[in-house]
């Protein structure tokens, strides 16, 4: 067997290059792609924010419409006086003159109608007394409103001081 003579034909240089291009292309497409992707992120950010601050916005402004305008100056004025008349401080006075209870002794008063408060400061010689005092400031109510806030011996006397508040 005899070898033919064949004469192979250089392939065209688009055939090689043919690789390239395409990866080429691939890479350009694919960069311009992530860019414009990008690029609609930031677009979406800028958006969402505005959006957040336009909500913030609305929310401001219908929560001062809601607000009703300032009062005139002498309307919280009124408001005070109001609130101390509608405080009932006979009632209170009448309390204390009725609670009566041997060993138990009222050092002072402090009453604060704006706040719709009363305070004893009370001096006792036993608890049991200081307890039962407590009983009768709350007798005839629904609830107690006589409150024990504080209490504690004092100091070189076998008394007990205790203060008690009223609340409505």
């Amino acid at each position: 067997m005899t070898p033919l003579a064949v004469e192979f034909v250089e392939p065209s240089r688009w055939r090689r290059w043919l690789p390239v291009v395409v990866l080429a292309g691939g890479a350009a497409a694919a960069a311009v792609l992530t860019l414009d992707a990008l690029s609609k992120r930031d677009e979406r950010m800028t958006l969402q924010a505005q959006r957040s601050t336009w909500r913030d916005q609305q929310r401001a402004m219908a929560a001062a419409a809601a607000m009703p305008a300032s009062a005139p100056p002498y309307a919280t004025q009124a408001w005070k006086i109001v609130k101390i008349q509608s405080f009932d401080i006979d009632a209170v006075l009448r309390m204390i003159e009725h609670a009566r209870q041997p060993g138990v002794r009222v050092t002072s008063l402090e009453i604060d109608p704006e706040g719709e408060r009363a305070s004893l400061e009370l001096e006792a010689g036993a608890r049991v007394a200081m307890v039962a005092y407590l009983d009768d400031l709350n007798a005839g109510l629904e609830r107690p409103r006589w409150i024990l806030t504080r209490a504690q011996w004092a100091t070189g006397t076998a008394k007990l001081a205790a203060r008690v508040e009223y609340r409505p």
